[in-house]
């Protein structure tokens, strides 16, 4: 797990630490959502030194107590152990497990649930695949050559910890009358292993860089054959995906396991931003929060969680069941209320978690994830230019024209204007209607054009064929009718 999550899993309720501060503005607590930084990246604030002393009693017998903790060899008899722990949630299920330190009952130690494909955490949240073609050959005659290359599949998957894990343990332990605290697990070995049988004997992946509270970093390198395999059979396929597990062995020799996902339908909170827009008039207790698709592709609402608001209260979805499985495209919001019990708890911050189940585009997440064309046959740029005059004076009783819309049937487009009327754009052919198992004549394409006016869109042509990577001219769309 990252610092981010940690901070997250043992942060206090936000109107706790309001209650505690000791800052205050116009009178009233509060506490710094951010705290600035200086140049070396240390808060920008006065240091102060503060001198304590105290005398405790200590007893310490080493040859008592040399296996308190077992440094350098697994001591299945050493005092200090890690307890496996059970979690049973309400409805009886009772597979997921936490590790309980002996010494420190309240010490929770946590493996990550999952290994799941990382997603960037800046514009444009793409998933951490990144594919890069090289060695490229070709067979046969000019007029029938196939395209030989190797990719290079990048991958970084993050731990991923369902976030009732961490309910079902705080409240386990606090009908103990103990205060859980939560720790990621540190284990002597961890070993990845990816259930992917075209990969052969490389199945284990004994390369692989894997610390079990950071995340996993790996790298394939496959033939164009079993690339074509991973993309159509795997990843582009919504039963299967990439599945594996990460086994460790903790420090007392414990085992443990976390399961291994590369997928790109994957569950995650990670693809919407969710903004507190405040309290609903006319109704206590109720607030409302806007919950965004930031990524490439449509996303599916799958879950809302209650989130808790202090130890004493707690926010719930309003009428969840009508959100339940509606998608939302790229850049789509809804507003969704939650309701606070007690209604008369203060709330100053809301940021529940919302589960969104990604169906993703896949023709445009393969171009993005491509970190070159490739083979020059694959690629091919061309410039594309306003005829003369196409911006000149209005017709009698039409609308100025402001610009024309250029799209191009793999999703790129241009836009020309007066003042740049011309404009490069670059289409991938071959290797990605190839991969997605379509047609793959090379530098075929299709475009059409749609005038743009002060007051939006305007007339719009067909789909109009085009081929090789000579420059086209485009004008005014004109709208035609069949008698």
């Amino acid at each position: 797990m990252t610092s981010a999550t940690l901070t997250r899993v043992n942060a206090p309720a936000f109107n706790a630490a309001v209650a505690a501060s000791d800052l205050r503005v116009n009178n009233r607590a509060v506490v710094p959502l951010r705290i600035p930084l200086d140049r070396t990246g240390k808060p920008a604030i006065i240091n102060t030194d503060r001198e304590a002393s105290a005398q405790l009693p200590f007893h310490f017998n080493p040859r008592t107590q040399s296996s308190v903790y077992a440094t350098e060899t697994f001591q299945t008899s050493a005092i200090h152990l890690l307890l496996p722990r059970t979690l049973t949630d309400p409805s009886g299920r009772a597979d997921r497990v936490v590790f309980q330190d002996n010494l420190m009952p309240d010490v929770i130690h946590l493996a990550p649930t999952e290994f799941r494909l990382a997603r960037s955490q800046e514009s444009p949240y793409l998933p951490s695949l990144s594919l890069l073609t090289a060695d490229f050959a070709t067979t046969g005659e000019a007029d029938q050559a196939e395209v030989l290359f190797n990719v290079i599949v990048s991958y970084e998957l993050d731990p991923w910890l369902d976030p009732e894990i961490i309910e079902l343990a705080r409240a386990e332990l606090a009908a103990e009358g103990l205060v859980a605290r939560f720790t990621p697990i540190v284990p002597r070995a961890a070993k990845l292993r990816l259930e992917l049988d075209l990969l052969d004997a490389e199945q284990e992946r004994n390369e692989a860089e894997i610390e079990a509270s950071v995340g996993i970093a790996d790298t394939l390198i496959l033939d164009h054959n079993r690339f074509t395999r991973l993309w159509r059979e795997r990843l582009a396929n919504p039963a299967t995906g990439v599945t594996g597990e990460v086994t460790y062995q903790l420090f007392d020799g414990t085992p443990a396991q976390s399961r291994v996902s590369l997928s790109l339908w994957q569950t995650s909170p990670d693809v919407f931003d969710v903004d507190f827009l405040g309290a609903v008039g006319g109704t206590s207790g109720r607030y409302r929060v806007r919950v965004r698709n930031r990524i490439e592709s449509p996303v599916a609402i799958e879950r809302l969680l209650s989130e808790r608001v202090s130890d004493e209260a707690a926010a719930a979805p309003v009428d969840s069941s009508s959100l339940l499985n509606r998608t939302l495209q790229p850049q789509e919001w809804v507003d969704v209320e939650y309701q606070v019990t007690p209604p008369e708890a203060p709330v100053e911050w809301l940021e529940p978690i919302v589960f969104g189940r990604v169906e993703p585009n896949l023709a445009a997440l393969l171009k993005l994830l491509m970190l070159n064309q490739g083979y020059s046959s694959l690629i091919f740029s061309f410039t594309v230019r306003a005829a003369d005059g196409v911006f000149g004076a209005a017709a009698g009783g039409t609308e100025p024209l402001i610009g024309l819309l250029v799209e191009f049937d793999d999703g790129s487009k241009v836009e020309l204007t007066p003042e740049e009327p011309e404009s490069e754009v670059t289409l991938v052919g071959r290797m990605i209607d190839q991969l997605m198992g379509e047609a793959d004549d090379q530098q075929r394409y299709f475009y059409r054009v749609t005038n743009l006016h002060a007051a939006g869109e305007g007339a719009r042509t067909t789909w109009k064929p085009g081929q090789g990577s000579a420059d086209i001219q485009v004008g005014q769309a004109v709208v035609q009718f069949d008698f």
